[in-house]
């Protein structure tokens, strides 16, 4: 297995190690994962997928640009709960993590390739500290949104010639 992680995809019910885990980011401080790269979003640039989602978040611009700013993901996340959410946060999480997502993968190609390459796999996002919302827990209590997203965002991807501009 990769030193990257325990991150997979599956087909038909099988899982094969390794297959997705360039895509991640471990730290080494904590041995966490997070999705990397800088992501231009909204005409700003975030150090990483997780310091935009938090960063958005935030009801107050000052807790936004702190948390832009945060050195790490793990930083970022944990700032971002501490601070006061947007009151509609609960309603739009989903779309931004999903528009999150299209920028980073749209803006490397390479990244994109790598989630393109999962063909029409079920992925099964597996992120230790996330709530689960986001991931896919073993006891089915997970909801597994950030696979479901990356398989939308594959979906799109994979359609882009098809669809105008």
């Amino acid at each position: 297995m990769d030193w990257r992680g325990p991150t997979y995809r599956t087909v038909d019910g099988e899982r094969i190690d390794g297959a997705w885990c360039h895509v991640w980011w471990r730290n080494h401080h904590d041995d966490q994962y997070f999705l990397d790269d800088l992501v231009v979003f909204g005409g700003r640039t975030y150090p990483s997928v997780l310091h935009a989602y938090w960063a958005l978040s935030a009801a107050d611009p000052a807790d936004h640009d702190r948390i832009r700013d945060a050195e790490e993901g793990r930083a970022a996340q944990e700032l971002g709960g501490r601070v006061a959410r947007r009151a509609d946060w609960h309603r739009m999480r989903v779309a931004v993590m999903g528009a999150l997502l299209e920028a980073k993968f749209t803006q490397h190609p390479e990244l994109a390739e790598v989630l393109l390459a999962t063909g029409d796999s079920v992925i099964g996002y597996t992120g230790f500290t996330d709530s689960p919302f986001w991931r896919d827990v073993p006891d089915q209590r997970g909801r597994n949104w950030m696979g479901r997203l990356l398989e939308l965002t594959r979906a799109k991807l994979a359609a882009g010639p098809l669809l105008p501009d």
